[in-house]
């Protein structure tokens, strides 16, 4: 394991550090029938997902050539792309500036009983693009993703464990982790990488 792995190697591990801010006794199994299990359970992916979607954090960075999707309907572009099913955020689409391509949720690509599925549509032809996915293994995150990742946690479940007046201070917390943790992982990115959106600090404040 390299150094900026994380030490935890499952859910559990990250979701007992969240517990341990609020004071909560550790979970052995997120299946517990306990108010604590329940609601980390219930809350633990979709934080997850919107930290990885707010910053582009180098361990879940991915590459992908798209295929067409011939039989979509044509918006403002002619051409359709579904993206990959792990996707959380396009970065970039290589040779492409940010006009030429755009990312919509598209439903009934080759069947009108099709769920809805994300898509890139631009007028390129095999796009190339660079792109921020779900990690779901806490065991190849960042270690300074997870510290950040804890607190956000911990603030979201606080509320629903009766201690939402430890949910702005958690958060607060949770701010200052996300700067230290934004400006060291974007001094390993190539320069030309680091982002140009809103960081996450600044979408949450």
């Amino acid at each position: 394991m390299t150094g900026f792995l994380s030490r935890v190697d499952n859910e559990v591990s990250v979701a007992n550090l969240a517990l341990a801010y609020l004071k909560e006794g550790p979970l052995v199994s997120l299946d517990e029938n306990r108010p604590a299990a329940r609601h980390v359970a219930a809350q633990f992916g979709s934080v997850r997902d919107a930290l990885l979607r707010s910053h582009p954090w180098n361990f879940a960075r991915d590459v992908a050539t798209l295929a067409e999707d011939p039989t979509a309907r044509a918006g403002r572009f002619s051409r359709v792309y579904p993206l990959p099913a792990t996707c959380l955020r396009v970065l970039e689409v290589e040779g492409l500036d940010e006009d030429s391509w755009t990312v919509e949720t598209r439903g009934g690509l080759s069947d009108d009983t099709a769920p809805l599925v994300p898509v890139l549509c631009t007028e390129a032809t095999t796009p190339k693009v660079f792109f921020v996915r779900t990690v779901a293994e806490p065991a190849l995150w960042d270690a300074l993703f997870v510290q950040v990742f804890a607190l956000e946690l911990a603030a979201v479940i606080a509320p629903l464990l009766g201690q939402a007046d430890a949910a702005d201070d958690l958060e607060a917390r949770a701010m200052r982790r996300m700067n230290r943790a934004t400006r060291i992982n974007n001094r390993e990115a190539a320069r030309s990488e680091v982002t140009r959106s809103p960081s996450f600090v600044t979408a949450r404040w």
